[in-house]
C-alpha cells in the first residue's frame, strides 16, 4: 500500500472528538478506501445515490474475482446497531443476484453485530474491521485490500461448504 495512504489513515485516527470533524472523518475515510482500491485497479465505482438521489446511498463498488462488491465503510467509535448491517444487506439484496457486500468499519463490531450476519439470511456481506483494518494500513505488513478480501472470501467459501459437508453426513 501507498505511504500516502498509510499516512491518510493515520492523520484520521487524530481528529478530535468533536461532531463535525467525526462526520467528516468518515466521510474522507470513504474517500480513502476507494482511492486504495482505485490504485489497485478493482473501483469500478465511487459512493452514489440511486436514481431518486433518495433511498440508497452506496459508499462504493469493486470487482474482485469476478464478482461484484458493494461497500459500506464506517469509522465510528460507539457500537454500531445492529441495523446499519441490516440497511446494507438490504441495499445488496436489492441489487441483481450475486452481487455481494464488504462492510468495513475502523472500531471494531460488537459480537452481537457480528453474529446478526448469520440470523437466517444468505450470506453476503463480509466485514472487515478493528485491527484488521489496522493491519490493511500497517507499512509492515505490505497488504493489498483486493488480495486480502480474495483470500478472506475463499476462506469463507471453503467454511461455509464445510459446514455444508457436515450437515449432509
Amino acid at each position: 500500500m501507498k505511504q500516502e495512504f498509510i499516512d491518510q489513515f493515520n492523520t484520521l485516527k487524530k481528529v478530535p472528538n468533536e461532531r463535525q470533524l467525526l462526520q467528516q472523518r468518515g466521510r474522507d475515510f470513504e474517500e480513502l478506501i476507494n482511492n486504495v482500491f482505485q490504485e489497485e485497479g478493482i473501483l469500478i465505482t465511487r459512493g452514489f445515490h440511486t436514481s431518486d438521489n433518495k433511498s440508497e446511498q452506496i459508499d462504493g463498488a469493486i470487482e474482485i474475482d469476478s464478482r461484484i462488491f458493494l461497500i459500506e465503510s464506517k469509522w465510528v467509535d460507539s457500537n454500531l446497531a445492529a441495523s446499519e448491517l441490516f440497511s446494507f444487506i438490504g441495499k445488496i439484496e436489492n441489487k441483481f443476484f450475486g452481487t455481494l457486500g464488504i462492510f468495513i468499519s475502523k472500531a471494531k463490531l460488537s459480537d452481537n453485530f457480528i453474529n446478526a450476519l448469520n440470523k437466517g439470511r444468505r450470506q453476503t456481506v463480509l466485514v472487515i474491521h478493528g485491527e484488521d483494518v489496522d493491519l490493511l494500513f500497517d507499512p509492515e505488513n505490505n497488504l493489498e485490500i483486493g488480495k486480502y478480501i480474495s483470500h478472506t472470501l475463499s476462506y469463507a467459501l471453503t467454511i461455509i461448504l464445510s459446514i455444508f459437508q457436515l450437515k449432509h453426513i
